[in-house]
């Protein structure tokens, strides 16, 4: 910037006090835009990106999933593949996995589980429904899943042919209670048909009731004898952080190249969530672009508002002889420094906000059964330092393209016609 480039940028900002009530006005329409703008970024990522998927990872995914190479994900709703449990997709001796996983994972590993699952039906007797039958080692599941610290009626699974634990609203369906015998059915690893009758020994209620009402969950040694096998055919593993994750699976994925070792996102669970949430990331796209526009067009409308009130100013100022370009830069610059001031106070009220939901998310749980059924169980935001920065560059490159127009208009005043406005 050349000298007379600094003392324009100077003028322009003396200026702005010059006419306080229409800076202010200004300033105080970038700053809500901006401020939107980094409450928005903070909320979506904190509501979607964070809270939804951290859910799904801490009630069954996991961080990290380790199976045979055959296996495929069972995932209730599927139609078009075999998902039936096969004899190649059983880990037979797992016990050496689970050494490799403590040693890659070191400090950053939080818990692991073993789990023997397949399709299967519960019934009463009379009446069957479809539910994902989960053999589990109690030892590992208490630290791994929040089922056993969800129990409400009876207590969490301890030693084999003790009984099973479903889903409040699994229980609900059927009317059963803690005692009564359930028979559960699904089929061998040859195909065939199985059955075992467990009492109920525990009736769970987590947040999520889906789950509740579609998982049954039984002891390693009970779900071997019903599905005629050895082993586990899922072993998963939790971290202590979610960035964790890439660099722990790519270590293991080198460790146990025979098995299909699979990152959280990776997973047919997580792919087929977010497809569900691809509609609210449209629908929050064009309610970024609407906020966008309505910050562009605040802009543009204040400054060319700006430029007709100060048409005898815009006269006098060429007829002391100033440039069409000078003047232009002088407008311009006003237009930055308005857009500067009010983006910095516009990611300050927005990082605030974003802060406050931050440490105080708001929860479904306590406004009724409706609420509570959503799968989002509260809302939250998880502020990064690059949603400040990217606010504040749209609120400055706005504010810049907002205040180009309204400038040239002004640079192109004629000074006879100026002048004889009065104001």
């Amino acid at each position: 910037m050349n000298q007379k480039d600094l003392f324009i940028f100077l003028v322009s900002f003396k200026n702005l006090w010059r006419h306080k009530r229409r800076t202010i006005i200004n300033i105080i329409g970038i700053a809500i835009s901006v401020m939107m703008i980094t409450f928005f970024l903070g909320y979506y990522r904190g509501t979607y990106q964070t809270n939804l998927f951290e859910a799904v990872i801490n009630l069954s995914v996991g961080h990290i999933q380790i199976h045979s190479k055959s296996f495929q994900s069972p995932t209730l709703g599927s139609d078009n593949i075999d998902f039936s449990l096969k004899n190649d997709d059983i880990i037979k001796d797992y016990q050496p996995i689970l050494s490799e996983v403590s040693n890659a994972s070191g400090n950053k590993l939080s818990a692991i589980s073993v789990k023997l699952k397949n399709f299967g039906f519960i019934s009463n007797g009379k009446e069957k429904f479809p539910v994902m039958v989960v053999g589990v080692l109690p030892q590992l599941e208490k630290n791994f899943s929040p089922v056993p610290n969800s129990i409400v009626q009876g207590k969490f699974i301890d030693v084999p042919g003790e009984g099973i634990v479903i889903g409040e609203n699994l229980a609900k369906l059927f009317d059963f209670k803690v005692g009564d015998l359930a028979y559960v059915y699904s089929t061998t690893v040859d195909g065939q048909p199985n059955l075992v009758i467990l009492p109920i020994i525990g009736i769970s209620k987590t947040k999520y009731t889906e789950f509740d009402k579609l998982t049954v969950f039984l002891h390693l040694d009970d779900a071997k004898s019903l599905f005629n096998t050895e082993g586990v055919n899922e072993i998963i593993v939790k971290l202590k952080k979610t960035s964790f994750s890439k660099d722990v699976s790519k270590t293991l994925k080198e460790k146990l190249k025979e098995f299909k070792v699979e990152d959280w996102e990776e997973t047919e669970v997580i792919k087929v969530f977010k497809e569900g949430t691809e509609g609210d990331a449209v629908m929050y796209t064009i309610i970024f672009g609407i906020i966008l526009l309505i910050a562009l067009s605040t802009i543009m409308s204040t400054m060319y508002v700006s430029v007709y009130e100060r048409t005898r100013e815009i006269g006098t100022l060429r007829a002391i002889g100033w440039s069409k370009g000078e003047v232009f830069k002088l407008f311009l610059f006003e237009s930055i420094n308005i857009g500067v001031i009010g983006s910095l106070i516009g990611v300050f009220l927005g990082g605030f906000l974003s802060l406050i939901l931050y440490f105080f998310p708001i929860s479904f749980e306590a406004y009724g059964k409706v609420m509570a059924e959503l799968s989002v169980m509260k809302i939250a935001s998880d502020p990064r330092i690059y949603d400040f920065i990217i606010s504040f560059i749209i609120g400055v490159f706005g504010t810049y393209v907002g205040g180009v127009f309204p400038s040239l208009i002004a640079s192109k005043m004629i000074i006879t016609e100026a002048l004889r406005v009065r104001g």
